[in-house]
């Protein structure tokens, strides 16, 4: 599974906010969105949970109590675990860095603002997984922005801020940095469509495909997975075979292809997050 390092994670409460990476969201704040736009929760997978929060059984406490696991996981206190609810649904949070020489390996995260003593409570009921209200790249940015050092939100995409308008260079190929509408690669089939990923399907359905699964090359999802290039754009990747940050080239990125609910998929497992096409029919 796959999660980022980092020798700056860091898990925090500091009146209703959640500190991550040195961002600070606003939970207070995004619990009101919810209530003024309600959705149905969804399901985070057993298998994300396991990737982002600590084991509580196998590491020593800090002084004050928390656990700080290691540099791949969010610490949980072990006295508080059976005074929470893992009934009450968790809140998750998108965020998007763009690729920097600093940080090449930078791209889309999701990252539980709220509810890690909930998620590993259910792990120890033996839950298959986790609800929660998955907020959308612009309400993550309402509540993260306003309270995050300018230093570091320079190095986040905005999802509010309007593109520019899209224009081709003299390559023919359209400026990754303003695509309003984006072409796939040339030769794509197209015979593979985005279905979902991991956080918005069900975990029986996510593990058995994991488990039917083969590794392939990328070449066959830029051959076969229509909107392929659409999602790099989406997620910080430059075209591939120019220079910067490629999803070819991405060490921390796997490709497979399997079944999906009894259809023929192609998936990514990018940040502990598994994002399926599937084949038309």
């Amino acid at each position: 599974m796959t999660s980022f390092k980092s020798k700056f994670l860091v898990k925090a409460w500091q009146d209703e906010r959640f500190t991550y990476f040195g961002m600070q969201f606003a939970v207070d704040k995004a619990e009101q969105l919810i209530a003024a736009n309600p959705r149905p929760p969804q399901k985070l997978p057993k298998n994300f949970i396991e990737g982002v929060v600590g084991s509580v059984e196998d590491d020593e406490p800090a002084e004050d109590g928390s656990f700080n696991i290691n540099l791949l996981t969010v610490g949980v206190n072990k006295g508080h675990l059976d005074e929470v609810d893992p009934d009450k649904p968790g809140i998750l949070a998108r965020i998007s860095y763009k690729p920097t020489k600093a940080y090449p390996e930078s791209k889309v995260y999701s990252v539980l603002i709220d509810g890690n003593h909930r998620a590993k409570k259910c792990l120890q009921l033996g839950r298959d997984g986790f609800d929660v209200y998955v907020l959308t790249p612009e309400e993550t940015w309402k509540i993260m922005a306003p309270y995050t050092y300018p230093g570091i939100l320079k190095n986040l995409v905005n999802p509010t801020k309007k593109p520019a308008k899209p224009h081709v260079k003299k390559t023919g190929y359209y400026d990754d940095d303003d695509d309003d509408a984006v072409e796939d690669y040339p030769g794509c089939i197209g015979d593979y469509v985005y279905k979902t990923d991991c956080v918005h399907s069900d975990a029986n359905s996510i593990n058995d495909m994991i488990d039917r699964s083969r590794e392939v090359s990328y070449n066959l999802l830029k051959k076969h997975c229509a909107g392929l290039r659409e999602w790099e754009v989406n997620n910080g990747y430059k075209r591939d075979g120019s220079k910067g940050l490629t999803l070819r080239n991405d060490y921390a990125v796997s490709f497979y292809k399997s079944k999906y609910r009894g259809m023929d998929c192609y998936y990514i497992r990018w940040s502990a997050i598994e994002f399926v096409w599937v084949k038309q029919r």
